[in-house]
């Protein structure tokens, strides 16, 4: 009789070890997803500033092509919509031919607490000519 009373209590419930083991590996799993919540939502922040870098570089490189540039020389400024990114213009002339130049366009900006940078290079002609 002592036996099958024992069963039958063993039986009913969890024993307070067997739930404290159940809340860690509960909490160890929720852990570890909230982690990689987290670096997910890094990571789409990291590619929605190089996303918004690039654009910025489209649009800096159409405007020299309309535009042109006023010379040899290095230019630099801001995006009014975007504080913190900057952009530059190295402009030099290409070769022997007149009134054409190679520029090296950048877009910077920060991110996570460090420098980052895109550019490309084009080739433009000076202001005076753009549209003859």
């Amino acid at each position: 009789m002592w036996r099958c009373a024992k069963r039958r209590s063993r039986e009913q419930g969890y024993l307070l070890f067997e739930v404290m083991v159940a809340v860690v590996i509960l909490s160890a799993g929720i852990a570890v997803a909230l982690r990689s919540f987290s670096g997910s939502l890094q990571g789409v922040r990291m590619v929605e500033g190089r996303m918004a870098a690039r654009l910025r570089l489209e649009e800096k490189v159409g405007d020299l092509r309309r535009r042109g540039v006023s010379g040899a020389g290095k230019v630099e400024g801001g995006f009014p919509d975007a504080p913190g990114s900057t952009w530059s213009v190295q402009a030099t002339p290409f070769g022997d031919v007149p009134g054409l130049y190679q520029a090296e366009v950048a877009v910077h900006w920060a991110e996570r607490g460090r420098q980052r940078r895109t550019g490309t290079v084009i080739l433009v002609q000076r202001r005076s000519q753009v549209g003859r």
